[in-house]
């Protein structure tokens, strides 16, 4: 009984889920001012009224932002810094579970220097972040 209770608390602690999450130890990108600032650049850019930054992932050089405007979630993948450079792939709106192979795919075809972490941590938030 005592085993199966341990073995219950290891699986519900947040370590165990924390360790599931492939973002886990990836910097969270741009915040404050800067955030502001590309939020107001990139709804110039995409047309759209208002842009709103769900998300923000960043390793070595690259970027990927997760943003909502007009009630659509896209995914923006950049070889740089967002305020500098163009977005290089965009994806639009959220896959299942069975998803995150062929996401991860298609991001490494998108942006072939990725990093492989952070490629994993695109297709998690995907298909399974909601974005986490």
């Amino acid at each position: 009984m005592r085993a199966a209770c341990l073995s219950l608390a290891i699986l519900l602690s947040p370590t165990a889920y924390a360790a599931s999450n492939p973002c886990d130890g990836i910097d969270r990108g741009p915040s404050g001012e800067s955030r502001t600032e590309i939020a107001r650049l990139l709804a110039r850019q995409l047309e759209v009224g208002e842009v709103q930054i769900i998300q923000a992932y960043r390793s070595d050089i690259w970027n990927v932002l997760a943003v909502e405007s007009d009630n659509e979630r896209s995914y923006l993948v950049y070889a740089g810094d967002p305020l500098r450079t163009a977005f290089i792939a965009s994806w639009t709106g959220a896959g299942t579970g069975e998803d995150e192979k062929s996401v991860r795919a298609w991001v490494t075809r998108s942006a072939q220097s990725m990093p492989p972490k952070l490629a994993e941590c695109f297709a998690w938030s995907v298909t399974k972040g909601s974005g986490s």
